[in-house]
């Protein structure tokens, strides 16, 4: 199976997408398949990367795409005439796929991927359609969406607008969108049509009605509950009904093979948000791994020396960011600053590969510290050791930011609600990597009391000193641990946080933090209603506002400039990096043999 990422529609406003092919250069047609929109498309990225891969497998030509405003293509989210943008990308990606490859074409359709897919199918005339899970209408999706952000609501929801988990839409898309109905469309242009059901909602009527009984299959949608109806770090992908799709286009549409074209572009210059400019963005392949990334970069090139920024993954969603922040950073950066960036996939994550025994969508996986590594030496690392990078993150990435800035000298990090002493997977085996620093198994006692309501009720009483001795007596590690080792090295670190996510360090590292303020490399921003994922419009609205005044700070004291200062530590912990490298490669020996026993946990 042969992958490609690509660039392709309109130039002025480019889609992206990925393009899935058999090795052999030929393919009986193409499947598009037309991903849900907002949160939604995020939680099922992983389930569309598996049927892409099942399809090729059976001999097709698969396009993944993202929608105008949406995944790395042009545009915003909050962009005005969404519907007709959405239902035009549908077009252009199946007007890619047609060039692609000749004979019969199929669409597929999750969600609200397939209404989209029903309302251009009037144009595209696809031979088959997939509806899977699919709504009944806009309207129906928005207030389901609205719902479930107002059940977590911890701010005040945006005036004007719709405020989905993660996303905001304008009005004028709530009314589009409220004029997209299956009603009103009718039955999809096509010949064939599968419909699965969510297994515990009854098929619509309004579907049922539109779509009639004459070449339709109806079959359950096996694990979608399991999908989308839980918290998106415990979606599974529904193995079972990505098998029944692949099952029923092999058996709809004919076997005959014809020669694939090559299409599409792995680069395209993207209009900047609000009309400040453009920038270049390519897909690139970092490390010996090939991790899978998007690189942002003024038209015509960075500067020489100036340091590039890594968007890291948040838990095992791809690299787009919280609300597609990643994205839209990394554009407005680009044009305000000159500064490229890579938003990039971590081993095992969105469209990178796994390592040699790695299970995917892992999140704290110890994978992510080679995966670090490699990307510094990909963009740029000096003889000292030190590294041109500015590491971003939220939750699991903001973790990883910062294990990345200890273990290359980075020249910044901005981490987004970290959770300090969180408990990685491998030591749930017993055997921690012995490069984390940013982390540290408790003392078996120590994680029974601290499981007490005892110490819940204890903890804000004890004084900072007491903490503070824990820590220098290893009894209890200061969540300020690894952060305290960046900002003695020189990395500029900034943390941001809600009350909750803060309290750790507010309460046993008040002494670490005033002498990490006093060295002014280290900020930390307490965020009133700053929720721990971002869903909440007002939360993504001031971190991005306080990321962008950092990046404007380090513009204005030079320290995005060509040279970082070096300091003592950061020699010294490059002298010792072969002693280290001993030690991971004495517990990847000891994990390798506790797998072959089957002892090990996940990794």
């Amino acid at each position: 199976m042969t992958e490609r990422r690509i660039f392709f529609g309109a130039e002025q406003r480019p889609l992206a997408g990925v393009l899935n092919t058999p090795d052999d250069g030929t393919a009986r047609g193409g499947v598009l398949l037309c991903p849900p929109l907002a949160r939604e498309h995020v939680t099922t990225y992983p389930t569309f990367r598996a049927l892409a891969l099942g399809l090729a497998d059976a001999g097709f030509a698969v396009l993944r795409f993202d929608y105008d405003g949406t995944g790395d293509s042009a545009g915003r989210t909050d962009d005005h005439d969404r519907v007709a943008a959405w239902t035009r990308s549908t077009r252009d990606a199946a007007a890619l796929l047609r060039a692609t490859v000749s004979g019969p074409l199929a669409m597929v359709g999750m969600r609200m991927g397939g209404l989209l897919a029903a309302a251009a199918s009037a144009d595209v005339g696809p031979d088959a359609i997939v509806l899977w899970d699919t709504c009944d209408s806009g309207r129906t999706f928005v207030r389901q969406q609205t719902m479930l952000q107002a059940a977590g609501q911890v701010t005040a929801p945006s005036v004007g607008a719709a405020d989905l988990p993660g996303y905001s839409w304008p009005d004028s898309t709530v009314k589009d969108l409220a004029d997209l109905t299956f009603k009103k469309l009718g039955r999809p242009n096509a010949r064939r049509i599968l419909v699965l059901t969510h297994p515990l909602r009854p098929e619509s009527k309004a579907l049922h009605e539109a779509l009639g009984d004459e070449g339709v299959d109806v079959l359950p949608a096996v694990g979608q509950d399991q999908l989308l109806d839980v918290p998106s770090v415990d979606a599974q992908i529904p193995t079972e009904a990505v098998k029944d799709v692949v099952a029923w286009l092999d058996a709809a549409l004919p076997s005959d093979r014809t020669p694939i074209a090559t299409v599409g572009q792995g680069e395209a210059v993207v209009p900047a948000p609000d009309g400040r400019g453009e920038v270049a963005e390519r897909y690139v392949e970092l490390g010996p791994l090939r991790l899978v990334g998007v690189r942002t970069e003024p038209v015509g090139g960075a500067a020489p020396g100036v340091p590039t920024v890594v968007f890291l993954n948040t838990a095992s969603e791809h690299h787009i960011g919280p609300g597609r922040q990643w994205v839209e950073l990394a554009r407005d950066w680009a044009v305000d600053y000159g500064l490229p960036s890579v938003r990039v996939d971590l081993s095992g994550l969105g469209d990178s590969p796994a390592r040699p025994g790695q299970q995917r969508d892992v999140t704290y996986a110890p994978e992510a510290l080679d995966d670090v590594v490699d990307i510094a030496h990909a963009i740029d690392v000096s003889r000292d050791g030190t590294s041109n990078v500015v590491f971003v993150g939220l939750c699991s990435g903001a973790y990883t930011a910062i294990e990345g800035g200890l273990l290359v000298g980075a020249r910044a990090v901005m981490a987004l609600s970290p959770v300090p002493g969180v408990k990685t997977a491998e030591m749930d085996a017993g055997d921690a990597d012995p490069r984390r620093r940013a982390t540290h198994k408790p003392r078996p006692w120590v994680a029974k009391l601290a499981a007490t309501d005892l110490a819940a009720k204890w903890e804000d009483r004890i004084p900072g000193w007491v903490w503070a001795v824990a820590d220098r007596m290893g009894v209890v590690a200061s969540p300020a641990s690894g952060v305290r080792d960046l900002v003695h090295n020189e990395t500029d670190t900034l943390i941001i946080a809600g009350p909750h996510d803060a309290r750790p360090y507010v309460l046993r590292a008040k002494s670490d933090l005033a002498r990490m303020r006093q060295s002014g490399h280290f900020r930390l921003e307490v965020v009133e209603g700053l929720d721990h994922a971002l869903l909440a419009a007002a939360a993504r609205e001031e971190a991005r506002r306080l990321l962008n005044a950092n990046v404007a700070r380090l513009a204005r004291t030079g320290r995005l400039g060509r040279t970082r200062p070096q300091h003592p530590r950061t020699v010294d912990r490059v002298a010792q990096r072969p002693l280290r490298e001993v030690l991971v490669s004495q517990w990847r020996a000891r994990r390798a043999a506790a797998r072959s026993r089957g002892t090990s946990g996940p990794s």
